[in-house]
C-alpha cells in the first residue's frame, strides 16, 4: 500500500546517516549545491519516497532533500511511504493512492526520481496501490 502524508523531518533517517564521509560526499558535488539554492528559494517541491520499516522511516529517494532540509531547518516533508507489512504507521495519513493518475498529481515533473522509483516499484509489484478502500 502506498500513502501520501507529511512528516517531521526529524523522524526521518537515510541508510547512510552514520557516515559523514559519504554525506560530505553528496553535499560537495555541484548538483547538490544547485538543489540547494533551489530549495532555499522556493522550498521542496516535489514529495520523498519512504519506506517504513517497523523500527524507523527510512528515505529511499530523496535524501538530499532530507540532507538539505536539514541544513535549512525545514520541519516537515510531503512524503510516500511504503510500509513493510509488519510496520504499523505512527503518522497521520493524508491520502491512499489508488491509482497511477492520483500519484501523478503530486509531481511538477514525471522525470523526477521519486516518480520513476515508485512507477518502477508498482510496475513490479513491489509497491501495490491502495484499491481495497
Amino acid at each position: 500500500m502506498l500513502v501520501f502524508t507529511t512528516i517531521p523531518v526529524k523522524d526521518l533517517c537515510l541508510s547512510f546517516d552514520s557516515s559523514q564521509q559519504i554525506k560530505d560526499m553528496i553535499q560537495s558535488k555541484l548538483e547538490y549545491k544547485t538543489l540547494y539554492e533551489k530549495i532555499f528559494r522556493h522550498g521542496v517541491l516535489d514529495p520523498i519516497l519512504v519506506n517504513q520499516y517497523p523500527d524507523r522511516l527510512q528515505v529511499e529517494t530523496g535524501g538530499q532533500r532530507l540532507l538539505i532540509a536539514r541544513e535549512l531547518g525545514i520541519e516537515t516533508l510531503r512524503a510516500f511511504v511504503y510500509p513493510k507489512k509488519s510496520a504499523t504507521m505512527h503518522f497521520p495519513v493524508q491520502e491512499h493512492i489508488k491509482s497511477i493518475a492520483q500519484l501523478q498529481s503530486y509531481f511538477l515533473t514525471l522525470k523526477v526520481p521519486c516518480y520513476l522509483d515508485i512507477e518502477a516499484y508498482i510496475k513490479s509489484g513491489h509497491i501495490q496501490l491502495d484499491t481495497d478502500s
